[in-house]
């Protein structure tokens, strides 16, 4: 089968690899699509740790084609499935009382396993969510950061009537912005440097700014308090010291984008105690992907606007060796099934 393959630090190549054969528990998965995340940049720059050599792809989507020996067969042959690409131990303390993301033995499809960037792949049977009848097989790619996207939101709390900035239209800004007012958010304002990014989130109907005193400006006219939740969905210790201003009194703020691990934010207690301030984090996504799933085929979401740019295998190899740069929100691997 053809992949692409990464062999180290800022090394990748397409390689031809044999078709893999499920063992007992597994299924066989011919790849329909598979998005790339900003996890695959970092592991090809060496910023992530990840085992080498590695097929990468966490995001990813396809047809169930085989079942191992010995497998409890739940699905026909032929369902059309998205994958939950975390897989835990549930032995440790932290998967029995509940908290599976944070078990000390997960492994990662795509990054302690082969994952999506390939023609085919292996699963473990309890990773497959099955996907309506219907619904572009393809759509399913976005299932698993739709899913951490519902985790980040379930932490907040959020309740109907909140008002709400997000800061950065990445595709998880944008994800995140819709899902909020599908929620019921009174208002969800974005925030945006790059002009691009600001343009196509405006195109998926989302009030975005490009300045911090526009964005504040835009805010305190429907509130004079300012937003109830602030999102970081860029990773930035500059956006998170941010948050902390902009934020009204009795806020809650969103740490979701992933920040380098050697940066550090100000914070000011007196700010905290003063405002009254709730910081919640979110980190991947414990039992959400089958309301995730329900989102992707409920139309909420704008899921080709997003999904916007499928790639062939050397697209892929492309764009992760940075000798292409990424059109649209999101760039993804794409085989016509």
């Amino acid at each position: 089968m053809q992949a692409v393959q990464v062999t180290g630090t800022r090394a990748l190549r397409r390689v031809t690899l044999q078709k893999p054969v499920p063992g007992p528990g597994e299924a066989l998965i011919e790849v329909a699509a598979s998005g790339i995340c900003g996890t695959d940049h970092h592991i090809v720059a060496g910023t992530y740790t990840a085992h080498f050599p590695r097929v990468l792809g966490h995001e990813l989507s396809g047809v169930i084609a085989a079942w191992g020996p010995e497998t409890p067969v739940s699905l026909p042959v032929g369902t059309a499935v998205a994958v939950d690409p975390n897989i835990v131990c549930h032995g440790c303390s932290y998967c029995r009382r509940g908290a599976p993301h944070l078990c000390p033995h997960r492994q990662a499809i795509g990054v302690d396993r082969d994952g999506g960037f390939a023609e085919w792949t292996l699963t473990p049977v309890a990773q497959l969510y099955r996907l309506p009848e219907g619904l572009p097989v393809w759509w399913g790619a976005l299932a698993e950061p739709v899913s951490c996207c519902l985790r980040g939101i379930d932490n907040l709390r959020f309740r109907s009537g909140e008002t709400a900035l997000v800061v950065g239209m990445g595709p998880i800004g944008v994800v995140i912005a819709q899902l909020l007012g599908s929620a019921g958010a009174a208002w969800v304002i974005g925030l945006e440097t790059d002009d691009a990014r600001r343009g196509m989130a405006a195109e998926l109907g989302i009030e975005v700014y490009g300045r911090a005193e526009d964005a504040a400006l835009a805010c305190r006219d429907r509130s004079q308090e300012g937003p109830g939740v602030v999102v970081d969905a860029v990773g930035s210790a500059t956006v998170l010291e941010y948050a902390l201003q902009a934020v009204a009194r009795g806020g809650k703020i969103l740490v979701f984008g992933v920040a380098a691990a050697d940066q550090r934010a100000r914070v000011s207690p007196h700010i905290l105690y003063q405002k009254e301030l709730t910081i919640v984090s979110a980190y991947t996504n414990p039992f959400t992907m089958a309301r995730a799933v329900e989102v992707v085929a409920s139309g909420n979401l704008t899921v080709e606007g997003i999904l916007s740019r499928p790639l062939d295998l050397d697209g892929v190899a492309a764009v992760l060796a940075g000798s292409t740069r990424t059109v649209g929100l999101k760039s993804f691997l794409r085989f016509d099934r």
